[in-house]
């Protein structure tokens, strides 16, 4: 896309539709801004901030895609055609890096989720089996109960979604 000095957008690719979803029309005459996540717009305004002594400027953010947010990389040039109307470049696609980090995450996530919730029933199940337990299988419950507990904490130390 080519953006001007208020970060409109002034033209875009075609790629546009196809690799984020956005149909051209829709993007021509409006901010880039408007589809760049809010965490990340400091990034986006530092990005775009005129540099001559950086020939590219480059960054990692997320841009709105088909209703969701994607992370991509945006490489950012300066266009000096028109000094009074200075505009910029960015080449935006999508960064595969952080994609694969962020599914790492959700995927992690998800595998703690599930060993906590069966953990829990494990404990719960031994606590169960210690009430009707004879002495000698009932210090043994506890042994196995304790080995539980730790790997509960261990878990929730090492692994905080």
């Amino acid at each position: 896309v080519l953006v001007d000095e208020h970060h409109v957008v002034s033209y875009a690719s075609p790629a546009v539709a196809n690799l984020f979803g956005w149909p051209v029309d829709a993007v021509v005459g409006a901010p880039l801004a408007d589809r760049i996540h809010p965490e990340d717009r400091q990034a986006f305004d530092e990005l775009l901030e005129a540099d001559p002594t950086r020939a590219e400027r480059v960054g990692e953010l997320r841009v709105r895609t088909d209703g969701a947010w994607s992370w991509v990389e945006m490489a950012v040039t300066d266009l000096y055609a028109s000094p009074e109307s200075p505009s910029r470049v960015c080449n935006i696609r999508r960064s595969e890096r952080l994609a694969r980090i962020e599914e790492r995450e959700r995927l992690l996530e998800a595998v703690h989720s599930q060993v906590l919730q069966d953990l829990f029933a494990a404990a719960l199940e031994l606590d169960r089996a210690l009430t009707r337990a004879a002495p000698p299988i009932a210090a043994r419950i506890d042994v196995a109960r304790d080995a539980v507990g730790r790997a509960m904490e261990t878990l929730r130390e090492v692994v905080r979604p």
